[in-house]
Parts: C-alpha cells; structure tokens; sequence
C-alpha cells in the first residue's frame, strides 16, 4: 500500500507544511535513459475509480476480524480512516501497524505525514528517521519519501522554533539524496532554497 499522504489539492503546499506523499519517480539512481520524462507519471495511465469507503470498510472489517494484528491491514485501516477524515484513528491504526511490525517503514511514514499535518513536527521527524533505518538497505521509494519528509520536519522545526533534535546539516544531505533522484521536482528545489535560506542564517 502506498504511504499515506494529503488530499491532491495540497500536494505542492510547501508552505502549508504538507508531507511528501508520492514515490519516487525515479527510484532509479542512475540517469533517466528517457530524455523527456514526465516529471510525476502515475503508475497506471488508466486507473480503477476511486474506491467505495464503505465498502473498503466492509472489506477491510472483515480481514481485521481474521488478522486483528496484521500490520499492513492496520495500515489499510489507517489510510481509510484518513480517507473519511478521521485523523485520530487514522493515528491510532498507523502507531498500531508500526507496533505490530516494527521493519516496515510505510506505517512510520503514514503517522509521521499524519503528525506533520498537526504542526507536531518533532514527533513526525522521530518517525521518519526510523522508517529511514529500516528502508536504507533497499533504498527504494520508502526512503526516498522518509528523506523527503524528514528534511521538512527538520526545515519546519527550525523556522517556527529556531531549534530541532536533528542538525540542519543531516537534513540538507537527505534533501541531496531526494534531490538527485527526483532532480524535477519543484517542492524539493523550493525546500532546498529553503534550506539554503536557513544555513546562511547559521553562518552569520
């Protein structure tokens, strides 16, 4: 299941302090043999419509009653009751899921992009920095997207507050690593900047 992310119509909103909720479009390190890529494309041109809430809950109720701890059900759960926005317990079935399977960084990137949401920064940026651990060995899209976050929370904590558990340094360098594998994509140019804004006022 794809990490849990905002409503579309936020998705570029730097300044609204929105998660990065899409993979990587080119988890590929090495260069794009494509000399004119779409920047974003959807990995199917022609998608199913958008599922029924009900009857994913009804779905979903039912594996739950088989596997109550299962932990990509719970993440289901929780991307459903984001869905219907129910924040709390979209919260609650997330920290579940990442209880109930601790390697698996979806669930950590799916409470962090909730938190994030609530200005609860330094709570969403623990969360990115463990899904960070557990999905550095395949380095995929998990880490890619935990990079991403990770990076705002630390920008975030240091505009509102002056001050973050993490130096700006560790963040501008997942930042790099997002960058050089998303090198297109203008929210990741614009936290940059961002960055960049921040590191000149630590110079001076």
């Amino acid at each position: 299941m794809a990490a849990l992310g905002p409503p579309s119509d936020v998705l570029a909103a730097l300044d609204e302090a929105q998660p990065y909720p899409y993979p990587n479009p080119n988890p590929n390190p090495n260069p794009n043999p494509n000399p004119h890529p779409h920047p974003h494309p959807h990995p199917n041109p022609h998608p199913h419509p958008h599922p029924n809430p009900d009857q994913a809950q009804l779905y979903l109720g039912a594996a739950a009653a088989l596997a109550p701890h299962d932990h990509e059900i719970l993440h289901a759960r929780a991307g459903l009751h984001d869905m219907r926005g129910e924040e709390a317990e979209a919260r609650q079935c997330a920290a579940a899921a990442a209880a109930a399977y601790p390697p698996c960084p979806k669930p950590r990137i799916a409470l962090g992009s909730l938190l994030v949401r609530k200005d609860r920064f330094r709570a969403a940026l623990r969360h990115f920095e463990v899904a960070m651990a557990a999905a550095e060995a395949e380095d995929g899209d998990d880490a890619w997207e935990a990079r991403c976050n990770g990076a705002l929370a630390v920008i975030r904590l240091l505009q509102r507050y002056g001050t973050s558990p993490t130096p700006l340094a560790v963040a501008t360098l997942w930042l790099q690593r997002a960058i050089a594998a998303a090198p297109e994509d203008a929210r990741l140019l614009t936290l940059q900047q961002e960055a960049e804004a921040l590191l000149r006022i630590e110079g001076t």
